[in-house]
């Protein structure tokens, strides 16, 4: 991040830069926006910016919806070996299961921190 940081406060060579921060969620309901907000706000490291820490931005909805959304979380650790991350995938995979049988209509999102874990959960 430090890399970043420096090119959107010094530019690239003689090219100077003009950061954007965005501020509009277009695609989110309205609670999955407020959710960010709040968890990642108590997440990011607001003063340890110039250690690279990122800093979170709230956002704002776009279409504002009146209609609810569940957010569910579930923090697993540990999940280095094989063994653990195919545990975890089926947690995941019967979670959706338990929800798609009650909810047939609704989407569902999963949040992953690299794209590699999501090839164990669709398996």
């Amino acid at each position: 991040m430090g890399i970043f940081f420096d090119l959107r406060d010094n530019g690239l060579g003689d090219i100077n830069l003009m950061p954007l921060d965005l501020i509009v969620n277009f695609r989110s309901k309205e609670s999955m926006v407020y959710w960010c907000n709040t968890f990642f706000q108590s997440v990011f490291h607001q003063k340890k910016i110039d250690q690279g820490a990122v800093k979170h931005l709230t956002t704002d909805v776009y279409n504002p919806s009146n209609t609810d959304s569940e957010i569910e979380t579930h923090l697993i650790v540990n999940n280095e070996n094989i063994a653990e991350r195919r545990k975890e995938a089926d947690i995941i995979v019967d979670l959706i299961h338990k929800h798609q049988a009650q909810n047939l209509d609704d989407s569902i999102a999963i949040l992953v921190r690299k794209r590699s874990q999501v090839s164990t959960i669709v398996q």
